[in-house]
């Protein structure tokens, strides 16, 4: 008969040993832990990340970091690790032990699980969900460290009344010529964070700079994560070499969830940057003073040179364009 490992197998003499453990002449075989193993691999522990909603009143809740090993053991292993503040802090959010070193034991042929509770304290105030960290110092016992460092993360789970409010900016771009395009950008705000997703939308309006000619017209909605404060968006402005004056044009903020809309425009100048019409253009200069008669009066120049002393008469103000 072939062995399934390999080679041969008396069938008679396993089938009297066989007999031989069942009536009691020999030991059973006894299994030995992977850990006497020659040659075994050690054991690896690690700590696994958890959450926990904080919650409104009462005594507070217990965040629970499972401390896992691969196998069981023969002999102890221990575990030595400290509660670190993060953005959660101690006492407030939660109890860190006072920053002292805890250990945490597993005996031998025990369990491979055990569990490191940490208290976290309530409370109905409006915030960002918050993290702590336990964090691994030393493993011993013959076990080795795998990943022994753990984020505890405190969800939110009150309403926001803090009652973070939107506003926008202005902007100010200079138009530019023909193949260099300048865009203009705006910035929607809110005055604190927000523990939850806010939105809002924005949407461009013609004033004296008119969308498609002047602008490109834009819509766009804005997401802001948690804790976020500021957002950007731009506007395309339309370059030409035409000569004019200042133009302006609008953004507007609409349809908030999260938030409420207290600035809701945010106006955008496009300013010319092109030489001036001057077929165009008046001025006005006054008054001046006629030097055969010494009657003064107003003229109005619409050559496009600027005023300047003439024969017989002496210009005293230019007040500029018309």
């Amino acid at each position: 008969m072939a062995d399934p490992l390999g080679g041969s197998v008396d069938v008679q003499a396993r089938n009297r040993t066989i007999f031989a453990v069942a009536v009691g002449l020999v030991p059973a075989l006894v299994i030995a832990p992977a850990a006497l193993v020659a040659g075994a691999s050690p054991e690896v522990l690690h700590i696994g990340d958890t959450t926990v909603w904080e919650g409104d009143g009462g005594t507070g809740v217990s965040a629970a970091f499972a401390v896992s090993l691969s196998d069981s053991v023969v002999n102890p292993v221990t575990f030595t690790y400290q509660l670190i503040a993060g953005t959660a802090t101690s006492p407030t959010d939660f109890n860190n032990l006072g920053g002292i070193l805890k250990t945490l034991t597993f005996t031998p042929c025990g369990s491979t699980q055990k569990f490191i509770s940490v208290k976290v304290y309530a409370d109905a105030a409006d915030e960002l969900d918050e993290t702590f960290t336990v964090s691994g110092i030393s493993v011993t016992g013959g076990a080795v460290a795998g990943d022994i460092d753990a984020t505890g993360k405190i969800f939110d789970d009150d309403p926001n009344s803090a009652g973070a409010e939107f506003n926008v900016s202005d902007a100010e771009v200079y138009e530019g010529d023909s193949g260099l395009t300048h865009k203009a950008k705006l910035w929607a705000s809110l005055s604190e964070p927000s523990a939850g997703v806010v939105t809002v939308h924005t949407m461009t309006m013609s004033e004296s700079a008119n969308a498609g000619v002047d602008f490109k017209d834009k819509m766009v909605s804005l997401v802001f994560s948690p804790g976020q404060l500021h957002k950007s968006f731009v506007v395309t402005v339309t370059p030409d070499g035409n000569a004019e004056t200042d133009e302006r044009f609008h953004a507007m903020l609409t349809l908030a969830t999260g938030a409420t809309i207290v600035d809701d425009v945010g106006y955008v100048m496009i300013k010319t940057d092109d030489s001036n019409n001057y077929a165009t253009t008046s001025f006005q200069i006054a008054p001046i003073i006629l030097a055969r008669n010494g009657q003064a009066g107003w003229e109005s120049d619409t050559s496009g040179v600027a005023p300047r002393i003439h024969r017989g008469r002496r210009v005293l103000l230019r007040t500029g364009v018309t």
